[in-house]
C-alpha cells in the first residue's frame, strides 16, 4: 500500500515530466521530488523510531535506525546533486 504523501510526491513528479520544458530544468524538478520523497521517509523512520522506543521494541529500534541511516545518506546524495551545476543552467530554461 502506498502512502497519500508519497503518491502526491509522485504525481507532482509525473506533471512535471509532462510540463516541464527543457532537459536541465527537468533534471532539477525531479531531483527536488527525490528530495521530497527522501525528507517524507526520513520523518516516517523518525515517527517509526519514537513508536518503537516507547514500546520498548529495540530490536525493532535498531532496524528503523539503519533504514534511517540510509535514508539520510541518499537524501545527502540529492542534496549534492542538486546544488551541483545543475540549478543554474535549469534557471535559464524555465
Amino acid at each position: 500500500m502506498m502512502s497519500e504523501g508519497i503518491h502526491g510526491i509522485i504525481m507532482e513528479a509525473e506533471w512535471m515530466m509532462g510540463h516541464v520544458k527543457g532537459k536541465d530544468a527537468l533534471d532539477a524538478a525531479l531531483i527536488a521530488s527525490a528530495g521530497c520523497a527522501e525528507h517524507f521517509e526520513i520523518a516516517s523512520y523518525a515517527t517509526a523510531i519514537a513508536w518503537a522506543t516507547q514500546l520498548g521494541y529495540d530490536d525493532v529500534v535498531k532496524l528503523f535506525e539503519a533504514n534511517l541511516e540510509d535514508e539520510l545518506a541518499a537524501e545527502q546524495k540529492m542534496s549534492k546533486l542538486g546544488g551541483s551545476k545543475l540549478f543554474p543552467k535549469a534557471d535559464k530554461e524555465i
